[in-house]
């Protein structure tokens, strides 16, 4: 037990010394809560107002896992008293919707998600164990999480799925969302107010290298879609003004539908990454696989490294999977222990440890937003 004296000289030691005894109450999401390992990976994340949502692939370890999208309290950590930090996660949007084996209407294997200011979580689900579509759930956050539409993407190749971003600017013809990876040089799109999908075919010249789409990110300073993927150092740009004001190819076309976009290629990154964020700045955000780092591009600049800032590189951090932005417009990474796609080297640290370990959080602040700063 510890006595804390009233005399106000002793007040900072005493504050001092509860902070400290306290810290070892303060943890990071509880997956065993949900059955699931404390080093699962969590792919993706959105965020709505204080609950956060995490994309739990089927993949590898997670192959039997019994969820794959996750709810949790936002932030990770909220305060440093007892019994505030609440880390129990729970299935979203219930347990019985994520059995995969009773039916392919249900949610098998959750790969992306992403949410609008509408309070609508758009869900990518892409199992690639089985014979069910890849699909496209949205769900209404602010009444009681109903499902209000759904869309599946039949014919297309969910090997390579794994990235949706929301448009932040809504078309003539509503929101639309942004997919990647069908694994052809092209990306899905999906038109929420015409409740279809075509693909938007990425034409690129002779001497451009092929483009990866597995990470996508929309720039809030220009019209551009930013492209990029694993293991590709490329970085690639579509331009949105057109496709915003295109009612898309005829919708009786259904699922061959398509139409051509000319890519631009911005340049090689400084490595093989993992994330992409574009801030209201104009830096591009990603995650150096190799070098375990996550740097930042300023994007009014080519793309060359010293128009790089590294702004968190640590050994806790073994690696960003995703990037997601809160409410006061502050940056965050969600972080695993590894690599998914890596190679036993890319899961190494510095010092030649595995990060194949529990961490301490699975959540890290990598840029504070200051609105005044150029």
């Amino acid at each position: 037990m510890v006595v804390c004296y009233s005399p106000a000289t002793k007040w900072l030691k005493c504050s001092i010394l509860r902070f400290l005894l306290l810290l070892p109450y303060v943890k990071s999401w509880n997956f065993t809560s949900v059955n699931l390992p404390e080093d699962t990976l969590a792919w993706r994340f959105a965020l709505w107002r204080n609950r956060a949502f995490l994309a739990i692939p089927r993949w590898q370890q997670n192959l039997n896992a019994e969820l794959t999208l996750i709810e949790a309290p936002w932030p990770e950590v909220g305060n440093y008293q007892i019994g505030l930090s609440s880390t129990v996660l729970s299935s979203f949007p219930n347990l019985d919707s994520q059995n995969a084996r009773k039916t392919c209407a249900n949610l098998q294997s959750v790969v992306a998600v992403d949410t609008d200011p509408r309070g609508r979580l758009w869900v990518l689900d892409a199992p690639q164990d089985n014979d069910c579509p890849a699909k496209i759930i949205l769900y209404d956050l602010r009444r009681n999480d109903q499902e209000i539409t759904r869309c599946e993407f039949t014919g297309v190749s969910t090997k390579y799925l794994r990235s949706l971003v929301v448009d932040p600017v809504v078309s003539t013809w509503g929101s639309r969302a942004y997919i990647g990876d069908p694994d052809d040089e092209s990306i899905i799109v999906y038109s929420l107010g015409q409740r279809r999908w075509w693909r938007l075919r990425l034409v690129r010249g002779s001497n451009v290298p092929k483009i990866y789409s597995t990470d996508l990110a929309i720039s809030r300073k220009s019209s551009l879609l930013y492209l990029t993927g694993y293991p590709s150092q490329d970085l690639f740009s579509v331009n949105l003004d057109e496709s915003r004001e295109d009612e898309g190819p005829p919708a009786v076309l259904k699922d061959l539908a398509s139409q051509n976009t000319t890519v631009s290629w911005l340049g090689t990154k400084l490595g093989s990454s993992l994330g992409l964020f574009a801030d209201y700045k104009g830096g591009l955000h990603y995650f150096i696989v190799t070098e375990r780092a996550s740097v930042r591009w300023d994007g009014k600049q080519n793309l060359k490294a010293e128009n790089h800032a590294v702004l968190l590189q640590r050994e806790d951090v073994p690696c960003i999977t995703d990037y997601v932005m809160d409410s006061q417009r502050n940056l965050w990474g969600l972080v695993n222990s590894r690599h998914p796609d890596g190679t036993k080297k890319h899961n190494l640290s510095k010092l030649g440890r595995s990060h194949n370990v529990s961490l301490p959080f699975r959540t890290v602040k990598v840029y504070k937003y200051n609105r005044f700063a150029l």
